[in-house]
């Protein structure tokens, strides 16, 4: 069968081979995830490309911040990948308020997205834990 893209991250597949996104929306999903994941200068010849999240994991939490964080999804989405468009940007660091354990440590805070593609007609909820 047919496919967009190697799904990340990449994983054999008994029938593809590599195991392949295969729908639009599919293929969306994970660019947004990777934009929203990658630090800025990870990618060659686009030193701007990425969020970088992750640097903001060590500072201290304001409400600035999280304003900080959320107009640079905005604005990369916007820059990057123009076809998605983000309805609302929720960052959490309560795990309970999604019904986690409080004891699990694999994250420190939950970032929920909730984006459409007007030409595809998809609206969808992206739920990153960094």
């Amino acid at each position: 069968m047919f496919g967009y893209s190697p799904a990340l991250p990449l994983q054999v597949d008994k029938q593809d081979g590599i195991a392949l996104n295969k729908s639009h929306e599919a293929v969306a999903k994970q660019n947004l995830e990777m934009l929203i994941l990658t630090n800025p200068g990870e990618r060659i010849m686009y030193p701007d490309f990425g969020v970088g999240l992750k640097k903001l994991l060590f500072e201290q939490d304001t409400p600035d911040l999280r304003r900080q964080a959320r107009d640079s999804i905005v604005y990369q989405v916007k820059q990057y990948l123009p076809y998605i468009k983000i309805n609302s940007v929720d960052i959490q660091d309560r795990p309970q308020d999604l019904g986690l354990s409080l004891f699990e440590p694999e994250y420190t805070y939950i970032i929920l997205l909730n984006y459409s593609i007007n030409v595809l007609g998809i609206n969808d909820l992206v739920l990153i834990e960094i």
